[in-house]
């Protein structure tokens, strides 16, 4: 026996503007039962017996309330963009069987996504994969820009480290002290302290200077000091030192 209750009003385009109770039209395709609001015909909120209700019209502004499993989203987040907050997390991903699993599968967190791809995502776990804290850049298939959890933590360019024949990017340890920029600097902490400019030049923790070859050239791409493998320097042209009106020659 279905029974539905109703007050409100017929609009002059013929529409309906009011409310609906007990076993309602279809909402989003699924037989529902619970308090139902119009405006103007369209839904525009919706109290069900399951515990769960929305707040706006359809749209990816639309809010999503799950009181049994104590989560608030929009609309558009199942589509790839919106905003997602779970207060507990024990039903995410995990059927709870007894109180034990409830309390190893806690998992709060808030899921950030923009239609273009990029991801904040901050949590309370702090696994590889449910970070405390992750920033994801518009393509799905790049490196975390910033990647905090229990046994790693770092900043990094979406291309890092790059490929073995074209090594680029930048990445910044903060776990292990290094900061890594393919190709170009590279600098470590720890008990082997230095800092290395590709293979041209590098300063160990000791003080011990390394060169490599090493040439300095002017804004048109002219050579004016090349310090060789062999560390002997090979002047070409004039060099400034201090004062920039005093120009002194080879």
């Amino acid at each position: 026996m279905s029974v539905v209750m109703g007050a409100g009003k017929k609009e002059d385009n013929n529409t309906f503007t009011g409310l609906l109770l007990g076993d309602l039209p279809k909402v989003e395709n699924e037989n529902r039962t619970g308090l139902l609001g119009y405006e103007h015909g369209e839904q525009t909120y919706g109290i069900f017996d399951d515990g769960t209700m929305f707040l706006g019209k359809s749209g990816r502004a639309q809010l999503k309330f799950n009181g049994t499993e104590s989560t608030i989203q929009n609309a558009g987040y199942n589509f790839g963009h919106g905003i997602k907050i779970d207060f507990d997390g024990a039903f995410s991903g995990s059927t709870i069987t007894n109180s034990a699993a409830i309390s190893e599968n806690q998992n709060p967190y808030i899921d950030m996504k923009a239609s273009n791809g990029s991801q904040v995502y901050i949590s309370t776990t702090g696994s590889e994969e449910k970070p405390f804290f992750r920033v994801k850049g518009k393509d799905p298939n790049d490196n975390d820009l910033i990647h905090i959890e229990n046994d790693d933590y770092y900043l990094q360019t979406a291309n890092y480290p790059g490929t073995e024949a074209t090594p680029s990017g930048l990445k910044i340890d903060l776990k292990n002290g290094v900061f890594d920029s393919k190709g170009k600097l590279t600098i470590v902490g720890n008990n082997e302290s230095s800092i290395q400019f590709g293979n041209t030049f590098k300063v160990d923790g000791d003080g011990e200077v390394t060169l490599g070859s090493l040439t300095f050239v002017d804004t048109d791409g002219n050579q004016i000091t090349k310090v060789n493998d062999d560390g002997e320097p090979d002047i070409n042209g004039a060099i400034t030192v201090g004062d920039a009106s005093q120009v002194h020659p080879k």
